[in-house]
This record gives C-alpha cells, structure tokens and sequence, in this order.
C-alpha cells in the first residue's frame, strides 16, 4: 500500500517498489526485511532496510536536489560533530518507474523524545550547545545554503515565552536563561538551519542530533540564523530523522534523518 500522501505533486511510493528498487540496485541485500518508516515528513519516504539501513527515497520534485547534498556533505561533517548522523551507504538512480534518485543511509536506533519524553534537559543543551560550536568551527566554503535561514532576533517574542513558561514552572531559572538569550541574540549573526532536538537513542536517553534535518545547510558566521520553534514545556525534549532518526533529521522514529 502507497506511503498517505501529503501533497499534491507526491508519486506513490510502497515497499513494493522499493523491494524491486532494492533487487535491481542493491542485489545484496535483496530479501531482507523492509518496513515503511512512520514520519510527518513531506519531502522524503523511509523505509527500514533489514536492522542497520533505512531507505530514504524523495516524494516531491523539490526534494531531490537533497540527495546529492546529504551524499556529499554528510559523511564531510560526520568527523567533525560529536553526534552521531546518518552515513551514506550508496546513491541510486531512477529505475523501475520511481523518477528520481535515492539512498541507503545507516540506521541510527533511537526513540521520539517527543513521544518519549526524557528529563535530562541540561545534558540535552549541552550537547546542543557543542553540536552548534561544532558546526561554526567546520570550513563550510561551497556547502548548500539552509533553506531555513534567518535572523534569531526575528524569533525573540517566541524565545522569551518560552523562558517565562519553563521558569514558572521551575524547569529552568528564567532569570539565567534570559541573560544567555540576551547574549546569544545580540553576538555575532550566524547563517544556518535551526537546530531541533527529537531523537535520541534508546539506550542511553541522550541527544542525538541533528535536527530535523540532515539535509546539510551551511553553518557559518554570516547573516543570523533562526531560532527553534516555540513548545510547551512538556515537549521541549532532545531530538535530532531524518535520514536519520527523525519529526521525523529533519525521518523517522528511530532512525537518523536528513530533511523530510
């Protein structure tokens, strides 16, 4: 049975095209077991290949520029982050009447913190926190500009609610987050996708990034960046599919997602 469609310019997609995919293009790992991957993604279809892969394959025509963005830049930036993301294991072609290109990804186990929520929040930022560094430390001359981009000033209404919510609740003292908002908000601009925190992996209960996305964006001093969404406290919890793990990346519960 095709994958639900969300929108209008969306081909079907069910696992029994991607089984001939996978015998056609990928012969050795014909007849391992495959599983459509549950996600709220729009751009891409998942599906867990066997007990380590996941099939990423594009759903709309504007997803496919993606894939050889995550194949170039992905296993680029996986040395130098101190989180796991989704590695590449083989690019394909259109084939067996599917009209785009696709990929096999390493599956990252994991859980949806925000159907599992976890309470270690402070480990949670800090691991942001150096993820980010991570990410503004790294040459990205010539990487894809985020289609997500902006100034996180423009997110202050959003950032300050948050504060007052999480403070009035005791999870955090609002007094010290508003002074390292204050910091963040006025230091020096920075052009990159936000970060979402959504899944982690099952054992330990920590973060693992990068956030609805692994479509690569490029992360670097330069015009400001946006801030995460404004969430009720119960859900202000670590995340990070979509090829990879995923609001599934941002893919998929579990897995470790690029942009879906």
């Amino acid at each position: 049975m095709p994958s639900p469609k969300m929108r209008p310019d969306e081909i079907d997609i069910d696992a029994s095209l991607v089984g001939r995919l996978i015998a056609r293009q990928f012969p050795q790992w014909a007849g391992l077991p495959l599983t459509r991957v549950c996600s709220a993604g729009t751009d891409n279809a998942m599906y867990r290949l066997g007990d380590d892969m996941a099939v990423r394959l594009p759903r709309v025509p504007g997803a496919v520029a993606d894939v050889d963005k995550e194949q170039r830049w992905l296993p680029w930036l996986s040395p130098l982050l101190p989180l796991a993301v989704p590695v590449p294991l083989g690019r394909r072609v259109p084939d067996d009447g599917f009209p785009y290109p696709w990929s096999v990804y390493r599956w990252l186990d994991g859980a949806n913190a925000v159907d599992e929520p976890i309470v270690e929040l402070s480990d949670a930022a800090a691991q942001l926190g150096r993820f980010a560094a991570a990410l503004r430390r790294g040459d990205a001359t010539g990487g894809p500009r985020s289609f997500r981009g902006g100034p996180i000033s423009a997110r202050d209404d959003d950032i300050r609610g948050v504060i007052r919510d999480l403070g009035a609740d005791g999870t955090v003292d609002a007094d010290v987050v508003s002074a390292a908002w204050e910091t963040a908000r006025t230091a020096a601009a920075w052009n990159g996708a936000r970060a979402r925190l959504r899944t982690v992996p099952r054992a330990r209960r920590r973060a693992r990034l990068p956030g609805h996305q692994p479509g690569p964006g490029r992360h670097r001093p330069a015009r400001g960046s946006r801030g995460p969404r404004r969430l009720p406290p119960q859900r202000l919890t670590p995340r990070a599919d979509g090829p990879i793990g995923s609001r599934r990346p941002r893919g998929a519960t579990g897995s470790a997602t690029p942009r879906r």
